[in-house]
């Protein structure tokens, strides 16, 4: 095997070591840690409920889309990631 094909469009692997974003970063430019982990400790751990409560904030109540592909979507995926990094401790 090559070094060219080892490597996924000539970039090397992204990893938690190399990545200088961080390990979970936020999913739009309006969220941070902190809304999330606020809004997962006011539903106790609910993603639905949280993602629902961040995205009704920003948008107004149901303004938005829910499914495959939508802000949504990222966010929950987002909280998920969060709430077992905040689990981990």
């Amino acid at each position: 095997m090559n070094e060219a094909s080892s490597k996924t469009c000539g970039h090397p692997r992204t990893t938690r070591q190399n990545n200088p974003r961080g390990h979970n970063p936020n999913p739009t430019s309006w969220t941070n840690k902190n809304t999330g982990q606020d809004a997962l400790n006011r539903h106790n751990g609910n993603l639905d409920k949280a993602a629902r409560d961040i995205m009704d904030n920003k948008y107004g109540s149901g303004n938005w889309e829910k499914g495959a592909g939508s802000e949504y979507n990222t966010i929950r995926k987002w909280l998920s990631n969060l709430w077992k990094a905040i689990k981990r401790g």
